[in-house]
Formats: C-alpha cells, structure tokens, sequence
C-alpha cells in the first residue's frame, strides 16, 4: 500500500515541460489510487462501505394490530450503509383509536439488515426510541410530541409503538424522518 509521502515525491519527480515517460505517469496514478482505495480513516476503505435502500415504490403496506387486523398504511424508506447508519423515512396514517403498538412485514433482505443494528449492541436488542411529532389524522393541526419505539419482531416485522395523549384518543397521522446508528459501546 502506497502512503502519502510516497505519493508525494511519485508526483514530485514529475518533471515541468520534461521528458515524463507513460510509465512513470502511470506510476505515479497507480500509487495515488492505491493510496485512496486503501486508506482506513473512518473505520474502513471506502470500497467496504456497501449502501442500501429499501423503498416500498410508493405503496402503502398495511399495519397491523397486535389482534392481526389491519389498523393503517404505512408509506416507507430505509437507506444507509450496512453496519454503519440508517436513515428511517416514514409516514403513517392510522384508522384506529385504542391501538398503540403497530407491525408491517419487510423483505428478508432489509430485517436481515436491521438486525445488525438492532443487535449490534446490548443496550439496543430490545428497542430504539424518538421523540417525534404525531398529528391528528382529521386535524393536522393538532399536534404533540410523542414517543417512538422501534423493535424487530418475529416474522420479518417491524414494531412501532407510540405514546403520547393525542394516539389514546384519536387515529393518528406521522410523517418523519429518524437517522441512528448502533455503535459497539463498551
């Protein structure tokens, strides 16, 4: 693996209005691409970053309650870099009032993905929570800051429970955006 300094004197003999042969050009891109391609700093090259995106083109999935019945639509968006981070894009809009924990099923691939951050560390097996603002679903207007809990649950699904005073007594409407990472705390 090249390093900077190699780097730097390659181009360095790099001779102004000289005699530079093809091969001592390609040299010296050969090492500066060695350098890049192999460089650690952020906890990995930039080649093992791999990213992800799982969108549900547009169509709503059902949320189901926890007696299985349909309660809602969910609209989403998962993209990120595997292992690294995930950016959660969502909207949901529910027909329930006395629900308060919601599923829907994704791919193999994407809980497959999830777990990794959800397992990645003790304190994060069990749940991830935000604050974030819930709306009335005939009132958009009305709004308050809630809670948000995320789980992995059996059977490729998803968890998410809400708490505030406004979802106990009204069907509710959310439309937001969560970023998160699992790091390996010790």
């Amino acid at each position: 693996m090249a390093t900077r300094p190699q780097v730097e004197a390659a181009i360095a003999a790099i001779e102004d209005e000289g005699n530079n042969k093809a091969s001592e050009v390609r040299d010296v891109l050969t090492k500066l691409l060695d350098y890049t391609e192999n460089d650690t700093t952020g906890g990995g090259s930039p080649s093992s970053l791999q990213p992800f995106h799982f969108f549900n083109d547009g169509k709503a999935e059902k949320l189901i309650g926890r007696r299985g019945n349909s309660v809602g639509a969910i609209w989403y968006s998962f993209k990120g870099l595997e292992g690294e981070s995930v950016n959660f894009t969502f909207k949901i809009e529910t027909n329930s009032e006395s629900v308060f924990t919601y599923l829907f099923q994704v791919p193999d691939r994407l809980f497959s993905t999830l777990q990794k951050f959800f397992n990645n560390n003790a304190q994060f097996k069990e749940e991830m929570s935000f604050a974030i603002p819930i709306r009335k679903k005939n009132n958009i207007n009305e709004i308050e800051i809630g809670t948000l809990s995320i789980k992995l649950s059996t059977q490729r699904r998803v968890a998410l429970t809400f708490v505030s005073q406004l979802e106990r007594t009204n069907a509710i409407k959310v439309y937001t955006s969560l970023q998160f990472h699992a790091p390996k705390f010790s």
